[in-house]
């Protein structure tokens, strides 16, 4: 696997974790965390390739593992993430804060223009309404309504035009950031 398939990978579903400086002054030794990129793989399958391409590039892949019903696959130190998310090592304009999965979103308010906001919502509903999503779909219509928030489109809009209700979107968005929604 070359270097552009690992980037296109690590830009369908990855994520970066960093070291948070303020946390490691206070804790010292008891704070292990480092610099590390996370791949988010669909299948068994590709777990192979992509290692031997990250060893190529002289990266080093940890342990795959299973998160949330996917399999992650962790690659350390700071040179993996200044390859795959330049900017995010020393805070600079890739940062996104303390090494959230979050998608960055627009600024509140703007929104696309009307037909590329038809498009997205269109394409959702002739792709998702109605149909019964199993957990390998599940990351598909995530990634699906997660492009159409960070363009722009309101969520009640996304939820309208699968027919869901706006707390099951924001339940489907939470479930890619691997974050839970509490009660109380």
């Amino acid at each position: 696997m070359d270097e552009d398939a690992l980037r296109s990978l690590f830009e369908r579903s990855g994520y970066v974790r960093r070291r948070d400086p303020e946390r490691a002054a206070r804790l010292g030794a008891r704070y292990h965390k480092g610099y590390e990129v996370r791949l988010v793989l669909r299948e068994g399958e590709e777990i192979d390739p992509v290692r031997r391409g990250l060893i190529r590039l002289g990266l080093r892949p940890g342990r795959p593992f299973r998160k949330h019903s996917r399999i992650v696959l962790p690659v350390y130190g700071r040179e993996a993430v200044e390859r795959f998310s330049p900017g995010t090592v020393d805070g600079g304009d890739g940062a996104r804060g303390r090494g959230t999965a979050r998608p960055t979103r627009r600024p509140r308010g703007s929104r696309p223009p009307d037909e590329v906001r038809e498009h997205l919502l269109a394409r959702l509903a002739a792709r998702w309404r109605g149909v019964r999503v199993g957990p390998r779909e599940a990351a598909e219509r995530r990634r699906d309504i997660e492009e159409a928030v960070r363009a722009g489109v309101a969520a009640a809009d996304v939820a309208r035009a699968l027919g869901l209700s706006r707390q099951r979107v924001s339940q489907i968005l939470l479930e890619g950031t691997g974050e839970r929604r509490g009660r109380g």
